[in-house]
Formats: structure tokens, sequence, C-alpha cells
């Protein structure tokens, strides 16, 4: 099995990833508890989750790729010392 090398930038976006994944889930928990009195809260909970889950990956995936541009960028002005 073929092991997955991360250098530092990455491991910083995963670890960054998992630290903002659980602030959103304790949000979401916070809304949930307070909506789950009220009636017909179930059709609530599920456009909740769909938002929370939107609210997490998207950013995500946003700064991953400004990341990556970013980087394509800077390789670009470096002179080949060859």
């Amino acid at each position: 099995m073929r092991r997955i090398r991360l250098n530092g930038w990455r491991r910083l976006w995963v670890v960054l990833s998992t630290i903002y994944f659980f602030v959103v889930v304790y949000f979401l928990v916070a809304f949930l508890r307070d909506i789950s009195k009220e009636p017909s809260s179930m059709d609530r909970s599920l456009g909740l989750i769909a938002i929370a889950v939107a609210v997490w990956a998207l950013p995500l995936i946003a700064l991953y790729f400004v990341g990556m541009i970013v980087g394509w960028v800077v390789r670009g002005f470096r002179t080949n010392a060859r």
C-alpha cells in the first residue's frame, strides 16, 4: 500500500480543516437543539445539515485552490539555478 506524503502546507490545511469541522458541528448542534422544540423541525434540520456541509466544505475547497494557484505563481517567478 502506497503512503500519501503531505508537505507542511497540506498538513496545515488538514489540521485547520479538522478544527473548522468541529467548530461547524458545534454550531450545528446548538442550532439543532434550538429548533428541535418546534413542530416540523425535521425538514429544517435536514436543511441546516446541508447548509452546514456547504459552510464547511466550500471555503476549504476554495482555500485549497487559492493555495495551489499561489504556489503555481510563485514557482513561475523562481529562476532555475541550473
